[in-house]
């Protein structure tokens, strides 16, 4: 079933559209490989996700770029061990479906603002830094005083509660 499944996907690979499409984003990457600049070696088109029943050509631009061919081997192979690698550590770190989801709202609010590599070098910066841990924990207890602060001044009820337990 494998086999049958890349035989149809190779052909869609020869489909006009999606050599237009090809051509399109190498253009707009200069030809050259997203992660490493090689400019020498083959180039391929990499999706950096699947969506069932989407054909190669109806992605969005940002969801292609060009990668060397050793880039793009790396990528399709190490890629998903370190997504199962990041789960693995995100359960074993306690966190539940609630803080993914605020990861992933975050990350899909700053998208535009900061490339992955800005984006994950800053927060393995910030973890790993005594100092910028402290401030970011810090800034993180002060944004959970204040929303509290506001939900019991917009509820009186949980204000007088928590003033009958002081």
């Amino acid at each position: 079933m494998a086999e049958k499944h890349k035989a149809e996907y190779a052909a869609k690979l020869k489909d006009p559209r999606w050599q237009k499409k090809r051509l399109e984003i190498l253009n707009r990457d200069e030809w050259a490989c997203r992660l490493c600049g090689d400019t020498e070696n083959t180039l391929h088109v990499h999706h950096r996700y699947y969506l069932p029943k989407h054909e190669p050509w109806e992605y969005e631009d940002d969801a292609l770029e060009t990668l060397c061919m050793d880039c793009h081997q790396i990528e399709t192979l190490e890629r998903p061990k370190e997504e199962n690698n990041l789960l693995l550590i995100l359960r074993q770190l306690g966190w539940h479906a609630g803080d993914i989801c605020n990861l992933w709202s975050g990350l899909v609010d700053s998208r535009g603002a900061h490339l992955p590599e800005v984006f994950s070098t800053a927060l393995h910066w910030n973890l790993s830094n005594d100092e910028a841990r402290a401030c970011l924990f810090a800034a993180y207890f002060e944004n959970l005083r204040l929303r509290n602060k506001s939900s019991s001044q917009a509820d009186p009820t949980a204000t007088a509660a928590t003033e009958h337990k002081n």
